[in-house]
């Protein structure tokens, strides 16, 4: 399901956003207008504390909104905090989202990614009497000593209050490892004594030696196994796969865009399926206490109408050039770059290699910096900044100013 639409539906004053990678500029100017468009004015983001404070950093000064129309936490885990979920609340009922994107241009639309969402309430068929559990699993990766006030209220809500219960601990169709077992585990109990034939997996990058597809074959019997991947992120060797107990058929695609997480096994007790955010490693499904990670899981002994099992051909993706197991490259993936605002050429400081400073609002590409670049400054601007002055922008206009100025009179 696409993020925007998701952010954008009803009217659920509460959400509570789980990430890895966090992009705080984007998430300010897209998607928290598209929550507040959806009548969301309560929100918590919870983020993988070494990425978030990474992209915190980079952007000192530029946050306007942080702490002020939304709440910012710092998740401890483990390993790394790697779950995608949105859940939205409100009045009589919530809406669930789980799947590969992160909060970021790339999880909200330059990926592929892969996504599922649902109704959650008294009136639905998923009561939400997890809710309750899952909160409290939230609050268990933050720091004990600080409280957010969104997870109270979102508690607080009448019928979370009333639907939670002891099998919410369970978190409905969402497997977690708040609780430090690992998915592998959660989903052997979800579906024990069912057995499979097949396994189908589209995922973002791989370990070795196929660690999940033989914990696949022990588990559930599994004899057959497609893997579609990346090429610059496959880490399978053919030399692993050669003693893999299962017949493994990787194709390779060529963009590196590629996101999506999804597991479609298919055998005599009817197909079933799993959507989030772990990929096909060791680490993200095997290996307790590892990251947090969230997935949805589906099920069913007949396949609705009109719904067909994944199909990966070679004659709808390229496959790679590679013996079956070998990675599949070693290309490098294409680095998107941001569209920046106006670049404005700094001094040479002491001992550090010119730089450029970007401001927003102008779509200028600019060159390298002149190494001579310690006098005058050369400086062609097309374009004007439309919106009311800020920080940034009136230090812009100021620095352009003097420039000016300095030309004028050269």
């Amino acid at each position: 399901m696409n993020p925007r639409e998701f952010a954008r539906e009803g009217d659920y004053p509460t959400a509570i956003l789980l990430t890895y990678s966090f992009d705080p500029l984007f998430f300010e100017r897209i998607c928290l207008p598209d929550l507040w468009t959806g009548g969301t004015g309560d929100t918590l983001v919870v983020a993988d504390a070494a990425e978030a404070t990474r992209a915190i950093r980079g952007r000192e000064g530029q946050c306007l909104r942080l702490g002020r129309s939304y709440q910012m936490a710092l998740a401890k885990s483990a390993g790394a905090f790697h779950p995608k979920v949105m859940l939205r609340l409100g009045r009589d009922g919530g809406l669930v989202w789980v799947g590969s994107g992160n909060l970021t241009c790339g999880g909200w639309g330059a990926n592929r990614e892969l996504a599922g969402a649902w109704r959650i309430g008294p009136k639905e068929a998923d009561t939400g009497s997890w809710v309750g559990g899952f909160l409290d699993g939230v609050a268990r990766c933050l720091h004990p000593n600080r409280q957010f006030d969104v997870l109270g209220r979102a508690k607080a809500i009448d019928w979370v209050a009333a639907t939670s219960d002891a099998a919410g601990r369970e978190f409905g169709p969402i497997l977690a490892t708040f609780d430090g077992r690992s998915l592998s585990a959660r989903l052997a109990e979800r579906w024990a004594g069912r057995r499979f034939e097949e396994v189908r997996i589209l995922t973002g990058s791989t370990d070795e030696n196929a660690a999940f597809v033989r914990w696949a074959h022990a588990e559930f019997g599994i004899s057959r196994a497609t893997i579609l991947v990346p090429g610059s992120s496959s880490s399978l060797l053919a030399g692993e796969l050669g003693r893999c107990p299962v017949e493994v058929r990787v194709l390779g695609v060529p963009s590196p865009s590629l996101h999506a997480k999804f597991y479609w096994f298919a055998g005599p007790d009817g197909d079933a399926a799993v959507t989030g955010s772990a990929n096909c490693s060791a680490q993200a499904w095997l290996r307790p206490p590892g990251p947090a990670e969230m997935s949805k899981r589906l099920s069913c002994t007949t396949l609705p109408t009109g719904t067909h099992s994944p199909k990966f051909s070679p004659s709808s993706m390229t496959r790679s050039s590679n013996p079956p197991g070998l990675r599949p490259g070693n290309g490098r993936p294409r680095v998107s770059r941001p569209v920046v605002t106006t670049a404005i050429g700094c001094p040479r400081s002491a001992g550090r290699p010119p730089r450029a400073r970007y401001v927003r609002r102008s779509r200028t590409r600019l060159g390298p910096v002149p190494a001579n670049c310690n006098s005058k400054v050369r400086l062609t601007v097309s374009g004007s900044f439309h919106r009311k002055p800020t920080r940034t922008t009136g230090t812009a206009n100021r620095v352009m100013s003097s420039m000016t100025a300095e030309l004028s009179s050269a």
